[in-house]
């Protein structure tokens, strides 16, 4: 077997021995920006998510969303 059949089998085995983690990673992620949509607003997940929007001292001044928002972050 050719060495480069042999490393893409190893990569596709990786690839989904690692799917189920990265899919609860992604539930969750997407969980945590829907209780921040729900608290902060429609677009407010996607605004962290896209980096316009993120905890700090400029962050969201309501302790309920800024807490959302780290989470969102962190996940």
């Amino acid at each position: 077997m050719p060495i480069d059949l042999s490393i893409r089998h190893l990569a596709a085995r990786a690839h989904e021995a690692g799917r189920p983690t990265f899919e609860a990673a992604v539930a969750h992620r997407e969980g945590v920006a829907a209780e921040l949509d729900a608290v902060a607003g429609a677009a407010a997940s996607a605004a962290v998510i896209g980096g316009i929007s993120h905890p700090g001292p400029e962050g969201p001044a309501d302790a309920e969303v800024a807490s959302r928002v780290l989470r969102l972050t962190e996940a």
